[in-house]
């Protein structure tokens, strides 16, 4: 089911990426000493050798959790996780004559092969 065009899909609660795995890890190390369960360092992407500290389905929940952690001393951040892109298609039927460049600056698309109309 698609999500609508802005809405967030959730929320993460996460500390930012650190200069290094190894300094990640051991930041993590630390958290599961002071009692910090459910925790990953992230490997890759813009995040990598970030924590992740949960995903939840409401904003409620991921500040209940962000609470949580300040009481262990851990300045986390919370944020919305973004709606995937979504592709749309739009069949149409021009009428013979319309230049494909007027199409165009109307609205870009990439051409696609579509199987006869019935």
């Amino acid at each position: 089911m698609p999500t609508a065009a802005g809405k967030a899909r959730g929320w993460k609660v996460f500390l930012p990426p650190l200069p290094s795995r190894e300094q990640a890890q051991a930041l993590a190390a630390r958290l599961q000493a002071a009692g910090v369960r459910d925790l990953f360092v992230l490997t890759a992407g813009a995040d990598a050798n970030g924590i992740a500290l949960g995903r939840f389905s409401s904003e409620a929940g991921a500040r209940r959790r962000v609470e949580e952690l300040a009481g262990k001393g851990v300045q986390a951040q919370m944020a919305p996780v973004e709606p995937a892109a979504s592709v749309g298609w739009l069949d149409a039927r021009i009428p013979a004559g319309v230049e494909p460049a007027r199409l165009a600056a109307i609205a870009p698309a990439r051409a696609q092969a579509c199987p006869a109309a019935r």
